[in-house]
């Protein structure tokens, strides 16, 4: 018999109650009839042309194709005019390469098939045999893998996190309405992006897993505590602004991202609200064996050695902080699919037997030559001069190829050499196409990731501050939401992995949501009074929250895409080293130096 439903008093259901619980199902169900109406109009499209910043008019993603074909395996000044191609100096003797342009305004799907059976009908299985590359077959590849494993990705943490809701809170039955409430809230957010006709591409695709994980966390804590609605709805709204703040980054992909995670978690958080019980009282024990003597310790540890944790805590900092520079941004987005997909292999091979498949322009507004330099730029394999319609007969525009590797070195040229090059000669240089955009884009997310953790920290403080009116908790709240930035960097560091433009937005999310149980801690103690009962009330479902978002981040790692694997890895390692923060150096931080609290 469900104990929310229950009049104590007079041992008999409460009808408001049943009332309003069954209208909540009932509003949440018809939402969800309403978007699966929608579906229909599901689609994706990681479109080249928004995640590349339009640095001026000239900055423009080509609709083209390469091609790579060995020298013995067809005729190729005959397949030259058939496909309307032009050829691609290679390094390699051996092999050709040629360029296909598209010029009847088709989708790459339908140009990239045309191209295959026009190779199959000049030569039977020439379509299989070529190297394909470009930006036209990165677009479909990226759509193909970043949707890939996705399903499998959800439904793993559907059954993982209905597992672990009924593992920490002892009830299958509220273990189901959490995972329908959930499933619900996130079916209503596909349906709100179908009605939009906005596209899943692979930073859209990442909401919905992403909110599961989370919405298994407020459900704990809803299950688990009672009187907790004020701290879920203060939870939300740090966890929000650590997501929001990516919409200031200028990238269309990413900031829909943003808008429509902040909407995922909104619906999460309403859903889990209306639809999961919350008790008058905090749950029965569990009869677990170890959980007493693990809490004890973590307890016992934390208030008894708060020197040796803080200086520890100190020593973590400070090995974050001097391996930050470590960290690097990857700029090659073929590191996105798997080292033994068609992809990556056939972009690798027309690179190493062409001249490089990573191009750019640069225009310079002097009659002077700037191809040495340029050929003398690490990754540069080749500088073609090209015909300019411009009147201005002094403007020189060059066509260069480098190495899929090259653009660090490219970026750090462009800001050093090339730039001493342009004042010694007193003409502007312009740094042009796909490497150039490839560049801003990386340096426009960076940007934001760098001032938007920061900013995250200090929104940390104040929430806590405003929720229990003591400086001093808000001053420890700062600190310690520290930990999953320093866990994030060095999890970073040691698996040596360049974080890809998704993972770069971990550092402020990981805030945000390393904010809520030191929000439960915080608004805790100022009701118990005291830091042991505190501990001993919120462990369970700090711990177990902590816990399920990690099991559910660990299984993006289903997905074949380099970036849902590390996003959900990292944002895992970040919700682990929030947990000991959380559990460990917060306690250490009041039994050092206690709070002043008066007694109720």
């Amino acid at each position: 018999m469900p104990a929310d439903l229950l009049d104590c008093d007079r041992m008999r259901y409460n009808p408001r109650k049943v009332v309003r619980r069954a209208g909540a199902w009932l509003l949440w169900l018809v939402l969800a009839a309403l978007a699966g109406t929608q579906l229909p109009h599901y689609r994706v499209d990681n479109a080249l042309a928004e995640w590349m910043p339009q640095l001026d008019d000239a900055s423009f993603v080509p609709r083209t194709i390469i091609l790579g074909v060995e020298r013995d395996s067809t005729d190729l000044e005959t397949l030259i005019p058939y496909l309307h191609a032009q050829p691609i100096p290679a390094d390699d003797p051996d092999y050709h390469g040629l360029v296909v342009t598209d010029t009847r305004g088709r989708s790459d799907q339908a140009f990239l098939d045309h191209v295959l059976a026009d190779l199959h009908a000049f030569e039977p299985g020439l379509d299989r045999r070529v190297a394909l590359g470009g930006p036209v077959v990165f677009h479909l590849a990226l759509n193909e893998y970043s949707q890939r494993g996705l399903p499998a990705v959800m439904t793993a943490i559907m059954l993982v996190g209905a597992s672990m809701m009924t593992w920490i809170t002892g009830s299958f039955r509220v273990a189901l309405q959490a995972t329908a409430a959930i499933m619900l809230s996130q079916f209503v957010l596909l349906g709100v992006l179908c009605a939009r006709r906005l596209p899943f591409d692979m930073a859209v695709s990442m909401a919905p897993p992403m909110m599961m994980a989370l919405g298994y966390s407020y459900a704990a804590h809803r299950a688990l505590r009672p009187h907790v609605t004020p701290t879920l709805i203060a939870c939300f709204v740090t966890t929000a602004l650590g997501i929001a703040s990516f919409t200031l980054t200028g990238l269309p992909p990413i900031e829909r991202f943003a808008r429509y995670g902040v909407l995922g978690l909104l619906l999460v958080v309403l859903a889990v609200m209306m639809l999961v019980p919350a008790p008058d009282e905090p749950p029965r024990r569990l009869r677990r064996s170890w959980i007493r003597p693990v809490r004890r310790a973590c307890i016992g540890v934390s208030t008894r050695f708060p020197r040796w944790i803080l200086a520890f805590a100190a020593v973590t900092a400070a090995l974050s902080l001097l391996t930050f520079p470590r960290v690097r941004q990857d700029g090659n987005p073929l590191h996105y699919f798997p080292a033994g997909s068609r992809v990556a292999q056939d972009f690798s091979e027309l690179n190493h037997r062409l001249t490089g498949v990573l191009p750019f322009s640069v225009e310079v507004l002097a009659d002077v030559n700037p191809a040495p330099m340029l050929e003398a730029t690490p990754g540069v394999r080749a500088v073609v001069p090209m015909p300019t319609d411009t009147h201005d007969s002094a403007t020189a525009v060059w066509q260069i190829f480098a190495d899929l590797d090259a653009l660090p070195a490219l970026a750090r040229a462009h800001r050093t050499v090339w730039k001493d090059w342009a004042r010694e000669h007193e003409t502007p240089l312009l740094w042009r196409g796909v490497a150039a955009q490839l560049d801003a884009m990386n340096r426009m997310v960076g940007r934001v990731a760098l001032w938007s953790a920061p900013l995250m920290l200090l929104i940390a403080g104040l929430s806590v501050g405003l929720l229990t009116t003591s400086l001093r908790l808000a001053v420890y709240s700062t600190l310690v939401n520290a930990a999953p930035i320093a866990g994030m960097i060095l999890t970073a560091v040691l698996l040596d992995w360049p974080l890809s433009v998704p993972s770069l937005m971990i550092g402020a999310i990981a805030v945000g949501m390393a904010i809520d149980d030191t929000l439960h801690l915080s608004a805790a103690l100022t009701h118990t009074r005291s830091l042991r009962r505190t501990l001993v009330r919120c462990w369970r479902p700090c711990a177990g929250s902590t816990f399920t978002v990690c099991a559910c981040m660990l299984l993006f790692t289903i997905s074949p895409f380099g970036p849902t694997v590390q996003f959900g890895v990292l944002m895992a390692a970040a919700a682990l080293a929030a947990l000991v923060g959380d559990l460990i150096l917060w306690p250490a931080l009041c039994s050092l130096w206690p709070i002043p609290l008066t007694k109720a």
